[in-house]
């Protein structure tokens, strides 16, 4: 058995030093789909594959509202509803509930600010969730009378992650089993169609042909099928990856009504022990904002809750006075936040008509707004808006505002997306605890004034956490889909041309060696190097010619797949394929290049002799 196995390795190796070139194409061919194929595998085992790290983790579900209003399907319920599910439900054994919050954490060096989960009593139980140390928060705790207690995260898993992040891509043992499968069956599967194929070969037609080197044979058929195949396949992939990437461009450059790249962002929220009422928040950010509006080089400082693209939306329904009779729950809807002066200017929203929010437009003074274009558009079209009533939910009456002003309209929810109507009340009008303070450099990198900006705010308050980030970095968050999108379609589709490209190099220098009495009598007729070259150029690019128009094919009807996720670009795109056709070509010539050059170099006299 090892005499024969060393026999077989002896033969690999003669076999390899007689063709290294086509040998290290086959193996490079294999490394890189066992790689690739690994990769991916890696990646998609967390989601896929990896149970979530809870008892009985395929018995669990998760339940939410959708707001009749924004359509939201986030949408928070109250105990009530929880209770009422429970006693409720025949779906379920149990239902347990959580919120996530931010909390202020003083009394070490730094304050900071950390998430706090609020959970009901029996959540724990209903995830069965193992602990590292202690307990779990228990049914007693939640009840009148419980102790004021904590569970950190020695528990382990983290809700909502935990529900939707199974973990990081990792070579487990699942995937070091996939990647060896993988790797003992390729050579088997791609090694037994030539060994089939050698099964129903006519042996007195082979042994005629064999000494020729005729390009004949079911087996160059199937190589040439699969390299049409391969490049079919990277076709599709390019293609994607280039409609992604051209909609990730688009969603960078749209406009988002604001200035993002100048603005940086602190968050903070004031304690209610220290700041009891909206009289004390409102001082400490009057106190802020004049503290940092010293700062050198910072132009504009402003207040506002919430901020635009931080996944908070607040829905509200308007009406104008004609709609002063009916339901609340039939006015039109929209957006609204509250903004305090100067507001405008530091985001560099353009104020349209009438004035900004003033330190007059207090709690005790008359109740105004600023509505967006769109909103004024709407309800008064070719009118001027400034002046107007508009009315507000409020109980037991509607309150009845009166605009002041008219904004341009921005993206609050997303990059992408139809804009809504907006409201912007005065946040002292409105109060709200925790702000943002929008800081707008003069010029260069907003995140240089990061440190100044924390130095300042201490003075203030130094037992204050804070938050601080570039805008940018916020706007960055809202294009993960296009950006994640884009860079794995584009490694896929890179590798895939890879492929393709070893592919057409293999299958034309094989043609090559095969065709290679046939070449070398063309050269001894007359033919030129050139020609010779031309000739096998034109077999690499026809095939690839076949792939291509397959793909492409292929590509328009994925193209329309992906056209809802697609944006500024359709699903029909001709720069992207037009970018494809260029791409391909020039993957023909050059994986054809070397063998072409070869076979220009046929000594006919040896060829002849050979026979």
């Amino acid at each position: 058995m090892l005499d024969r196995i060393r026999q077989e390795l002896a033969q690999a190796l003669r076999a390899i030093r007689r063709n290294p070139g086509f040998s290290a194409v086959v193996v490079a061919t294999l490394a890189v789909g066992i790689a690739a194929s690994t990769v991916v595998f890696s990646v998609m085992n967390p989601y896929l594959l990896r149970t979530l790290p809870f008892g009985e983790p395929d018995r669990l579900v998760q339940l939410g509202l959708i707001d009749p209003v924004s359509g939201w399907d986030a949408s928070r319920f109250s105990l009530p509803q929880l209770e009422d599910w429970k006693q409720r439900t025949r779906a379920f054994e149990d239902i347990g509930a959580y919120h996530y919050r931010s909390r202020n954490v003083t009394g070490a060096v730094t304050p900071e600010r950390v998430t706090v989960g609020i959970v009901s009593g029996n959540l724990f139980d209903v995830l069965r969730s193992p602990t590292a140390l202690g307990r779990t928060i228990q049914a007693d705790d939640a009840g009148p009378g419980g102790g004021n207690v904590v569970a950190i995260r020695a528990l382990g898993p983290v809700l909502p992650e935990a529900l939707f992040r199974v973990g990081t891509a990792s070579l487990d043992g699942r995937v070091l089993l996939f990647s060896m499968v993988l790797t003992l069956a390729a050579p088997l599967v791609f090694g037994l169609t030539p060994i089939l194929s050698g099964t129903r070969a006519d042996l007195t037609i082979a042994l005629k042909q064999g000494s020729r080197g005729t390009t004949q044979g079911e087996g160059l058929r199937t190589r040439r099928v699969l390299v049409m195949a391969q490049v079919a396949l990277a076709v599709v992939l390019v293609t994607s990856a280039g409609l992604m990437v051209r909609s990730f461009i688009a969603v960078q450059q749209a406009d988002l009504g604001f200035s993002a790249d100048p603005l940086l962002i602190v968050e903070v929220l004031p304690p209610e022990h220290a700041y009891a009422g909206r009289d004390q928040v409102a001082s400490y950010f009057d106190r802020a904002t004049d503290a940092l509006r010293g700062i050198p080089g910072v132009r504009a400082a402003a207040t506002v809750n919430p901020l635009p693209l931080n996944h908070e939306n607040y829905p509200v329904q308007f009406a104008t006075p004609e709609l002063a009779g009916s339901p609340p729950g039939e006015w039109p809807a929209g957006l609204w936040t509250r903004a305090a002066p100067g507001y405008f200017g530091a985001m560099r929203i353009p104020l349209l008509g009438g004035r900004d929010f003033a330190a007059s437009d207090g709690a005790g003074a008359a109740p105004v707004v600023i509505v967006s274009r769109m909103l004024a558009e709407q309800h008064w079209p070719g009118a001027d808006a400034v002046g107007r009533t508009l009315l507000l939910p409020s109980d037991p009456e509607p309150l009845r505002v009166t605009i002041i002003g008219v904004v341009g309209d921005i993206r609050h929810t997303g990059l992408t997306g139809p804009v809504q109507p907006h409201v912007y009340r005065p946040i002292e009008q409105s109060f709200a605890r925790g702000r943002f303070i929008v800081v707008s450099a003069a010029a260069g990198d907003p995140a240089a004034l990061a440190a100044d900006v924390r130095a300042r705010l201490a003075q203030v308050d130094a037992n204050l956490p804070l938050t601080i980030r570039p805008m940018s970095g916020v706007v960055r968050e809202n294009d993960f889909q296009w950006s994640i999108s884009s860079i794995a379609l584009t490694a896929f589709g890179s590798l895939a041309v890879l492929l393709a490209a070893l592919g057409l190099y293999g299958l034309i220098a094989y043609s090559v060696a095969q065709r290679r009495r046939e070449l070398g009598i063309r050269l001894a007729l007359g033919a030129t190097g050139r020609q010779v070259r031309d000739l096998v150029v034109r077999e690499a690019t026809r095939l690839a010619g076949f792939g291509l128009l397959a793909g492409i094919i292929v590509a328009i009807g994925v193209g329309r797949l992906l056209a809802s996720q697609l944006y500024g670009v359709g699903g029909f795109d001709p720069v992207t394929l037009a970018a494809v056709l260029v791409l391909f070509a020039a993957v023909a010539i050059v994986a054809s290049a070397r063998p072409a050059g070869r076979a220009a170099r046929i000594a006919p006299q040896e060829v002849m002799g050979a026979e």
